[in-house]
């Protein structure tokens, strides 16, 4: 039985309203430079790419990786980089590297991601990717 795009984006913690598309769909070209899609890939895991206009591909930025259930707040406080976090995740590169990703609930998803591009030296390119994964958070 074959899970609807509404379906596995609950799934996966992501918000209501975010398709998660075939894997099949990324044959299609991107409409623009940076537009992203969440795909569920072959293996059953979520993923986020976005399209690279210029090289006419969709690069994979990450798999969607340890969830919290949505809504919901947890009392178990992470420690990360010398302080408490509402969560701490794991934001698999494509490259198999797994980075941090720490935020407070209720955090400006923009600040959220410029402090993870800092962080992790990433370029600004990647700043819609991270508010797009942090808000599969709330």
């Amino acid at each position: 039985m074959d899970v609807d795009g509404s379906t596995a984006a609950a799934a996966a913690g992501l918000p209501p309203g975010v398709k998660v598309a075939k894997s099949y769909e990324l044959a299609q070209p991107g409409a623009k430079d940076g537009e992203t899609k969440i795909v569920r890939e072959q293996d059953g895991s979520i993923a986020a790419y976005s399209w690279d206009a210029g090289k006419c591909v969709w690069e994979k930025i990450g798999t969607v990786v340890d969830a919290p259930e949505p809504g919901v707040i947890t009392s178990d406080r992470k420690w990360y980089m010398g302080r408490e976090w509402d969560y701490v995740f794991d934001v698999e590169m494509d490259s198999g590297l797994k980075l941090k990703l720490a935020l407070d609930a209720g955090e400006n998803p923009y600040i959220v991601a410029d402090r993870f591009l800092d962080q992790h030296d990433l370029p600004a390119e990647f700043k819609e990717q991270v508010c797009l994964l942090y808000s599969s958070r709330e």
